[in-house]
């Protein structure tokens, strides 16, 4: 016996098509700002402490790729909503770079 009705088949599908695309690009949002916090992190701290070349946003980009790898995962545990690991994903970078830029202002 078969549960769901022919409309809700249709909005399954729906929202796994939307899924489809709009997570990748949030996931892909999320890299970038990443790399963004990380380009100007070390504009203001590693550029003038050690001397060296400032990166690209590109070069942060691959960075904060690298470093997402390495860092271990929470799979299937998070039982976070959607909103709620969206709202992370914001608000974790731009805390960061809150606290670097006030950093810079004792340096």
């Amino acid at each position: 016996m078969n549960k769901f009705t022919k409309s809700d088949q249709e909005n399954v599908i729906g929202l796994l098509c939307v899924a489809t695309i709009v997570g990748p690009l949030i996931i892909f949002a999320a890299v970038v700002v990443r790399a963004f916090v990380i380009a100007k992190i070390w504009s203001w701290y590693i550029v003038p402490g050690f001397h060296v070349p400032d990166i690209t946003l590109p070069v942060a980009f691959g960075v904060s790729l690298l470093v997402g790898y390495l860092m271990p995962q929470a799979h299937c545990t998070d039982e976070r909503d959607t909103s709620e690991k969206i709202g992370v994903a914001i608000a974790i970078p731009a805390f960061t770079l809150l606290v670097g830029w006030i950093g810079t202002l004792f340096m």
